[in-house]
């Protein structure tokens, strides 16, 4: 199960409680032109990369979304510390999300391959406002023309955990049933070494690397689990 921000869903026909949530981010692209920018570059502002076509891939580099839905109340307790922890960096919005959610879960509860196939990604709106905000904060940090042009926008989903760290791990409750996912936005950085561990898992049962701290019981050991780093 790898399934990011539709694992929860998945899981729960199986009766296994998966406490993820998600955020959403938004992104922009800029129009090529002559940054000068050859690294990718982070501060609280900005987070930006630049591209093969000579513009800048640009988000906020603090700032994110979370659209309430079921489970923002449902998992509201375990998610407490971290919400606490990163209050100034999160919006919360009250939008279409409820009912996009229980429409996902009416089609996964039918389990027929053409309701899957109605929705195939997850597309949200982005946060025009607030890439504006962090477009005028790149323009300022680097001395860009404030009209600097925009190419593109867009908006995806993060799957989230209450410590900010993955589940890796085999599921106790369903034999066979290897389970990677909420990489709370770390996926980029240890995608490769995930695959390692799972393929060992899928493959041997065990591991060569201590998955401990990436399993699932840790969520039934304890109600609250604090963020933490363990990069």
């Amino acid at each position: 199960m790898a399934g990011g921000v539709w694992s929860t869903q998945f899981l729960r026909k199986l009766d296994i409680s998966l406490p993820q949530s998600d955020l959403r981010v938004s992104v922009g692209r800029t129009q090529a032109f002559a940054h000068g920018i050859e690294i990718p570059t982070w501060f609280p502002a900005v987070a930006l990369r630049p591209r093969q076509d000579g513009g800048l891939s640009f988000a906020s580099g603090a700032v994110m979304d979370h659209d309430l839905n079921a489970d923002s109340f449902r998992y509201l307790g375990r998610f407490l510390p971290n919400f606490l922890m990163n209050a100034s960096s999160l919006r919360v919005h009250l939008n279409s999300r409820f009912a996009e959610q229980r429409r996902q879960a009416r089609i996964y509860r039918a389990a027929e391959r053409k309701s899957y196939e109605e929705i195939r990604t997850l597309d949200p709106a982005p946060n025009h406002k607030l890439l504006e905000r962090t477009r005028s904060a790149l323009a300022d940090a680097f001395g860009f023309p404030r009209d600097l042009g925009l190419a593109e926008t867009w908006a995806g989903r993060i799957d989230v955990m209450p410590d900010a760290i993955p589940v890796i791990d085999q599921a106790p409750q369903a034999k066979g049933l290897t389970l990677a996912t909420g990489m709370s936005g770390h996926g980029f950085g240890i995608g490769l070494g995930v695959g390692e561990v799972v393929a060992e898992l899928v493959d041997r049962g065990t591991t060569e690397l201590d998955l401990s701290a990436f399993s699932l019981s840790r969520f039934s050991e304890r109600y609250f689990v604090k963020p933490k780093n363990l990069l």
